[in-house]
């Protein structure tokens, strides 16, 4: 729990001392925390928990850099072992971006 309040300090602190820079930086927090949460539903269990339902298990993250009309965007992307993970992360930003959007 402290170390999201730490992460919520600093993201703030950005923030105030550079807009633009702030507002990218709450967006890769909420972003990363979005597929955190789908790779969770995924596979079934919190991180840790050894429950039957359990589908699969986290293995890391791979950095993704997602380019807006507001800048990129520096992301991790959850890998699961078992299978492919997948997000709507990007496939919203596509809606959302048109022609402007791509990740690598």
């Amino acid at each position: 729990m402290q170390d999201q309040l730490d992460v919520m300090k600093e993201i703030i602190n950005s923030f105030l001392q550079d807009k633009r820079y702030g507002e990218q930086r709450i967006m890769e927090w909420f972003l990363n925390t979005v597929m955190e949460e789908e790779a969770r539903i995924q596979i079934s269990s919190p991180p840790y928990e050894r429950t039957e339902e359990r589908k699969g298990y986290g293995n890391s993250s791979r950095n993704r850099t997602l380019k807006t009309t507001d800048g990129k965007l520096e992301l991790k992307k959850p890998q699961i072992r078992e299978f492919p993970f997948s997000t709507h992360v990007f496939e919203i930003f596509k809606n959302r971006e048109g022609s402007q959007f791509s990740y690598f």
